[in-house]
């Protein structure tokens, strides 16, 4: 079915087919087809297939074609991008210098609420990355997460029992 939208240019429905052609559910698993579904997701102009994408082509091993993609994504001024291409950047490289080369792009997503953003800025705050002096900044954003997922999980068991 998916398979079926997705030949129909439907983005949504493309990324829905390369997850299912890259894990094999529902079908065998064949690489190829994904990165076919995906890279239509995203010439469709899906600015969430791009995230999708780039992180196939991490695991993958194709870096340097996941870090472009979400560079385009960056450039377009897409929040989500610049978590991503910060978290992966740092993923392969969780060096000091790095975390202060991507930081400001941490800092973008996060101001605008972006909840990796807001992880990936405490815990590179925490590390003592930005500074020792900033570490309880960290601490601070942690906690906020914190309690702001202890309140949805509240929340959702009133619901459940409602």
């Amino acid at each position: 079915m998916a398979e079926l939208s997705a030949s129909n240019g439907n983005p949504t429905a493309m990324i829905a087919a390369a997850l299912c052609c890259e894990y094999g559910d529902g079908t065998s698993k064949d690489r190829e087809k994904a990165r076919k579904f995906y890279e239509g997701a995203v010439e469709a102009g899906s600015w969430p297939a791009t995230i999708y994408y780039a992180r196939f082509l991490d695991r993958i091993g194709d870096q340097e074609m996941a870090f472009a993609t979400l560079e385009d994504g960056v450039d377009a001024d897409y929040t989500a991008a610049f978590f991503w291409l910060a978290w992966l950047l740092y993923k392969h490289e969780s060096s000091r210098k790095m975390a202060r080369q991507v930081f400001p792009m941490v800092e973008r997503a996060a101001d605008r609420a972006h909840p990796g953003g807001r992880w990936l800025k405490a815990k590179l705050l925490i590390k003592g990355q930005m500074g020792v002096v900033r570490i309880a900044e960290g601490w601070r954003i942690q906690r906020a997460l914190s309690k702001e997922l202890g309140d949805q999980l509240e929340e959702q068991g009133r619901s459940n029992f409602q």
